[in-house]
């Protein structure tokens, strides 16, 4: 007879500071006891930086200061202050280094506005050699909406070299073509009763003008809305792109309206976050359209996506439309 699964009930905390001076955590447990954890939470989190390699780091903005912390493979913490980080972000974002820039702007970025964001770029920011790394990052405001600190963490991507950035062994799976329509006919045909087979167009329309000003950034920051789309959806799901600057993404499963329009918008919402190059907010439309049918093809679905995608660049920038919604 199989066994219960375990469950343990437990309660929110009901206040936690995370403080970039010296990275002090505190917490006080919502209990009539009033326990309070101080060493405890920190050696917990201190173990945790020490078996996953990642990097915490705090941007103090009225302190204008990044604070992060490590802990080494044999338990050594290495705790260390950038000041006057303002400055060395402009001085970044202004250089000639490209993943600089990508990096500068970035935290720039989220230091000016609420933002959550990822971004996997090649340099030595937080390490002594030059690798690969994967940061990820989000803004915290005060009640007014004012930024006062941005938080997040680094992830050395230890055997990630640029050519393997570049090939199809490391990187985000991308189909195009035949090979797209192919696995998307597949998909279609493999449907059964209840289930929907749903196709989404994202178009970044105003990529163009950047890549003609800033071509050598153009194929990292595709890749990079590429990453972002594929983290956030399921590892069956399909990601093509049928032109330059407008990527596919096909699902299938028992979908209703509602979390079709969700998933529209939050693909919208990936793409904003990921930085444009040249400091622009990225400025992104999606068409999406569904199929119940185990007879429905590669090629009907995607011209109307491609209407759909229209309507929504008619309605201005960052909207979705669904095709079921036009008139056609």
């Amino acid at each position: 007879m199989a066994g219960k699964m375990l469950e343990v009930s437990s309660k929110s905390f009901s206040k936690v500071l995370f403080s970039g001076s010296g990275i002090a955590v505190d917490a006080c447990l919502d209990r009539a006891a009033g326990i309070r954890l101080h060493d405890e939470q920190q050696q917990a989190m201190y173990l945790l930086l020490e078996k996953t390699g990642n990097t915490l780091f705090v941007i103090d903005v009225s302190e204008n200061s990044l604070y992060y912390i490590q802990v080494m493979a044999d338990g050594t913490r290495v705790e260390r202050k950038i000041a006057d980080i303002l400055d060395v972000l402009h001085e970044a974002r202004d250089g000639g280094d490209a993943e600089g820039q990508k990096f500068a702007q970035a935290l720039l970025e989220a230091r000016g506005k609420k933002t959550t964001g990822a971004l996997k770029y090649r340099g030595r920011v937080f390490t002594q050699s030059v690798h690969w790394n994967q940061m990820n990052y989000r803004s915290l405001v005060d009640e007014q909406g004012q930024v006062y600190a941005v938080v997040g963490n680094n992830t050395v991507l230890m055997d990630v070299s640029l050519e393997e950035q570049d090939g199809s062994s490391n990187a985000t799976q991308i189909y195009e073509g035949e090979q797209l329509a192919q696995r998307v006919d597949s998909q279609l045909k493999s449907l059964v009763p209840g289930e929907k087979g749903v196709m989404f167009l994202l178009s970044i329309t105003n990529f163009r003008q950047r890549a003609d000003v800033e071509p050598k950034m153009a194929n990292f920051y595709l890749r990079s809305v590429a990453e972002a789309i594929r983290s956030d959806f399921r590892g069956e799901d399909i990601l093509g792109r049928v032109r330059e600057n407008v990527f596919l993404i096909f699902i299938c499963g028992s979908t209703s309206i509602d979390v079709i329009e969700r998933r529209a918008q939050r693909i919208i919402d990936i793409c904003q976050r990921v930085p444009m190059f040249g400091g622009q907010n990225p400025l992104c439309n999606v068409g999406a359209t569904a199929s119940g049918s185990n007879r429905q093809q590669f090629s009907v679905m995607l011209k109307q996506a491609e209407v759909a995608l229209a309507a929504a660049k008619g309605r201005g920038d960052n909207q979705y439309r669904l095709f079921e919604e036009e008139k056609y």
